[in-house]
Order: C-alpha cells, then sequence, then structure tokens
C-alpha cells in the first residue's frame, strides 16, 4: 500500500513538473490576459505550484506574468470569466485570500468593479455573463473588501431592476397574449 501510495505520489510530481516546464517555455506567448487559455491560468498554477515545492522562483515567476497580465488588460477586455474582467478578478481575489500575494483588492480590481458593477446593466447581459458577474461578486463578497455594502446594493438594485423588467415584459406578453 505504502509502495503505490509513494508511486501515485512521484507521478503527480512529475506530470506537474511537465506541466511546469511547457508552461516556463510558452507561458510568456499567451495573447489573451484571461483565465481559461490566457495569463492567468499560468499565475495560478505557478503559486500553486510554488507552495508546493516550497521554490519561490515559480512565485517570483507567477509575479512576472502578473505584470505581463495587468499591461494586456484594456478597455476592449471582456467581462467574461474564461477571457475577461470577472475570470481575472476573481482569481486574484483567491490569490490575495489564500495568501499568494499580500494586497488590497479594492486597490487592485478597482477598475474591474466599476466596469462590472456599474458600467452593465443585467438586463442587457446574457444569462452567461450574468452568472460570471454572479461568480465575480461571491468572490469579491467573501473577501476583506471594505466594500461589500456598495457591491451588495448594486448587485441588488440591478436584480431587482432585472425582475422589474422581466415582470413588466412578462405582463406586456401576458396581455398581448390574451388580446389575440
Amino acid at each position: 500500500m505504502k509502495k503505490k501510495m509513494k508511486h501515485n505520489v512521484l507521478e503527480i510530481q512529475s506530470i506537474l513538473q511537465q506541466i511546469s516546464d511547457v508552461l516556463l517555455i510558452n507561458g510568456g506567448f499567451l495573447s489573451s490576459p484571461g483565465l481559461y487559455t490566457g495569463d492567468m491560468g499560468p499565475v495560478l498554477f505557478f503559486a500553486r505550484y510554488a507552495r508546493y515545492t516550497q521554490n519561490d522562483l515559480y512565485l517570483d515567476y507567477c509575479y512576472e506574468l502578473m505584470e505581463k497580465l495587468s499591461n494586456k488588460i484594456d478597455r476592449k477586455t471582456p467581462i467574461d470569466y474564461k477571457q475577461g474582467l470577472t475570470g481575472i478578478g476573481s482569481a486574484i481575489e483567491y490569490l490575495v485570500q489564500n495568501g499568494f500575494f499580500d494586497d488590497d483588492t479594492d486597490e487592485i480590481l478597482e477598475d474591474f468593479d466599476k466596469r462590472i458593477f456599474f458600467t452593465y446593466y443585467l438586463l442587457c447581459l446574457s444569462i452567461d455573463e450574468i452568472m460570471d458577474v454572479g461568480s465575480y461578486t461571491m468572490w469579491r463578497l467573501s473577501g476583506n473588501s471594505s466594500k461589500k455594502d456598495m457591491i451588495q446594493r448594486n448587485i441588488l438594485r440591478s436584480s431587482m431592476r432585472k425582475q422589474i423588467d422581466t415582470d413588466f415584459v412578462g405582463r406586456i406578453w401576458a396581455d398581448f397574449c390574451e388580446s389575440v
């Protein structure tokens, strides 16, 4: 049993090292800042891998990737979770909450919050985008943000507007159907 467990640990270590090698070679050439196929995924990997291996060189590389990533974010960066602000912001919140970064997420994510919470009207977003905003909101509310009240008020207000608008459209549709 012990021999098999030791073999599994060695196999896992070997696979993680292979992933690390590939990301070290290719990680700096990703075109997107996003979480799924951009820079944020390797940032998360190297933060976790640095802790696992207790090797600060991986954490240094994580910081370098984070710097490159921050230079790629602009007004055109989408809000979606896979490639955009909600995924990147959630990952940053995760990294701070788990002690990988010692930063103030209110400061780091200030521009993200403005774009996500104040630029978009929930009714105009797709269901996927609403879910992405919801995931980001949950991460922000689970941390030490001093903006929790503002986030809750804004999301609640947007949600209520969406419900009111949905109810209004539903009543108009029901009235139309009755008249036909």
